[in-house]
């Protein structure tokens, strides 16, 4: 269920939101089918153990748009559907994803002033891997009622 303003105060977390990355998603994600007709392989750094091993990384890298769609879950599920009309997400990725790691998205409350139409609500939102290292920063608002 979708926060309501009544509810929301500067320092509140956002309910985090925990995702664990597979190969299979990641190919799903990053390989359109029709890539190669623009140039582009599908097999790269983000579908493939061998290019990414050719191009010094451990395993195959989590694309940042991907990443960030896991904030945009997390706040999606807060905002509800105000989320879809009135969001905004605007994040920089400054560590790395592997095949097979697990993000967690986490929020909290920056700023709640008034606009028109309603009240916009800020949000700091970051995400950490499984040992608890920063991969993404930014911020996120919506414009509850």
């Amino acid at each position: 269920m979708a926060v309501t303003l009544d509810k929301v105060k500067v320092g509140d977390a956002v309910p985090a939101l925990k995702h664990t990355f597979s190969l299979e998603e990641m190919r799903l994600f990053s390989a359109w089918h029709k890539m190669d007709k623009y140039g582009h392989h599908s097999e790269n750094q983000h579908t493939s153990e061998e290019v990414a091993k050719k191009l010094g990384r451990p395993a195959p890298v989590v694309q940042g748009l991907q990443v960030a769609f896991v904030a945009e879950e997390m706040l999606a599920d807060y905002f509800g559907q105000q989320w879809y009309t009135t969001g905004k997400l605007s994040v920089r990725w400054i560590g790395m994803l592997l095949r097979g790691d697990t993000l967690t998205t986490k929020g909290r409350i920056l700023d709640v002033k008034p606009e028109a139409g309603g009240t916009r609500v800020e949000v700091e939102v970051w995400g950490e891997n499984q040992r608890g290292a920063q991969v993404m920063v930014g911020t996120g608002s919506a414009r509850l009622a």
